[in-house]
């Protein structure tokens, strides 16, 4: 995997303490030891590529990740910035674990016993607060890991993104203007609905004006709030231990937040408008001899960033979807356990930036994996058997400037058989 770190580069100009931590367990059990390397990428300016803007301060909340729960909500840190910042950004990673690691799977606690279910509800987000107000929001894109559901799905063809975490990056430039005071200011990061337990890992990056020592501006409007999350578990119906029906959680937020900066080349104006629309509906069927549960989950967001300077309007906004289908059924039939299950798991992004000379470029990217797998459990001897296995992944990307990238790789019983080139522009 490749991670473009551009916009760490401020940490390379001194020497740096660096780590790759890969958690994993060996016993006499679990005996598959991880083994890896890693490099570093220089590239070069010249004419056709300049160098990028890059931040100046690069600051981590924490050394390292850190798991959120009920009884450790929050990850916070008090930093003093320079005063002449002049954009703001946080990258957030926010990984499901534990007892949340399966947290679309997840019902309301009333619900959980008798679904055999995780309680907590379904919906989960990341919030961002600068001195204890509200300052951005992001999805929780649900990522799968390799073992996760039933490991027979993901070999040789993970989910998306299982190996490469792409951080969400909320835009706080709004809040330049209060952070250029030269006064301590706390960036917190939340995530709503957690249980046990989120890691959760950010950074602050920060842009500075090279033409004034000191900044000074405000935020201006902010109208974002805490969500307001609706869940409908009235058709579901309970006989014994017996349950059939489904429950629905969903949650529409739609904010803006607006600041204006004094800076070097003169008032600056953003303003970041964003709505956020989630549902997650689960349909159960529960006897003693089986267990079914289908989920269809959809998370979409739309974020735009529009910059007011003295050369007109920068618009820069993005479309995330993630979809998000998983059929679970899993039967008893004498001493065997059968557990079939089909997964549907996509991520689509678009984004646009339109300048004020008429200037635009885009990037549209979309992930999408399929898999399928019918495993039989002997209760008596612990062992696993798969009968049925396949998967089809696709990713198609396309950017204005660098063309056009589409592979599709089909998995038919763990192996590679077939995969496939090309490029649809239709697919747009």
């Amino acid at each position: 995997m490749e991670r473009d770190v551009t916009d760490a580069s401020a940490l390379l100009a001194t020497a740096q303490a660096g780590e790759a931590i890969l958690g994993n367990v060996v016993d006499s059990t679990y005996t598959g030891r991880i083994f890896g390397s890693a490099s570093l990428e220089f590239y070069p300016r010249d004419r056709e590529t300049p160098a990028p803007d890059t931040p100046q301060v690069v600051t981590a909340l924490a050394p390292s990740l850190t798991a959120l729960s009920p009884a450790n909500p929050t990850l916070a840190k008090t930093v003093t910035l320079p005063r002449n910042v002049e954009r703001l950004a946080l990258d957030v990673i926010a990984q499901s674990q534990a007892s949340d690691e399966f947290w679309y799977t997840c019902v309301p606690d009333a619900d959980a016993s008798v679904l055999q279910s995780c309680g907590g509800g379904a919906f989960r987000e990341v919030e961002v607060a600068i001195d204890g107000v509200p300052a951005g929001v992001a999805p929780v894109f649900p990522w799968i890991y390799t073992g996760g559901i039933n490991p027979a799905l993901w070999a040789p063809s993970p989910g998306v993104q299982t190996l490469d975490f792409a951080p969400s990056r909320i835009d706080l430039t709004p809040f330049a203007g209060q952070l250029d005071d030269g006064q301590p200011h706390t960036v917190s990061v939340q995530v709503f609905g957690a249980q046990d337990n989120f890691s959760v890992t950010a950074t602050l990056l920060a842009w500075r004006d090279p033409g004034a020592p000191v900044l000074s501006g405000a935020v201006t409007h902010n109208t974002l709030a805490a969500p307001t999350v609706r869940v409908d578990d009235s058709a579901l119906v309970v006989n014994g231990a017996d349950a059939s029906g489904p429950v629905t959680v969903a949650s529409h937020r739609d904010y803006r937040i607006a600041g204006t900066l004094f800076t070097s080349h003169g008032p600056v104006t953003t303003v970041v408008d964003q709505t956020m629309k989630f549902t997650n509906t689960q349909d159960f069927a529960v006897t003693d001899a089986s267990y079914a549960q289908k989920i269809r989950q959809r998370t979409d967001v739309h974020t735009a960033v529009a910059t007011y300077d003295r050369h007109g309007v920068t618009l820069r906004s993005t479309h995330a979807s993630y979809p998000l289908t998983v059929d679970f059924v899993e039967t008893v039939a004498g001493n065997a356990v059968v557990l079939d299950t089909t997964i549907s798991q996509e991520r689509k992004v678009d984004t646009r930036t339109e300048g004020p000379r008429g200037e635009s470029s885009w990037t549209t990217s979309d992930e999408l994996v399929t898999p399928h797998a019918t495993t039989s459990y002997d209760q008596a001897t612990g062992a696993a058997t798969t009968t049925d296995s396949a998967s089809r992944q696709r990713v198609h990307v396309e950017d204005s400037r660098l063309g056009c990238y589409d592979r599709t790789i089909v998995v038919t019983a763990n192996a590679v058989s077939a995969v496939k080139d090309g490029c649809d522009r239709r697919h747009r």
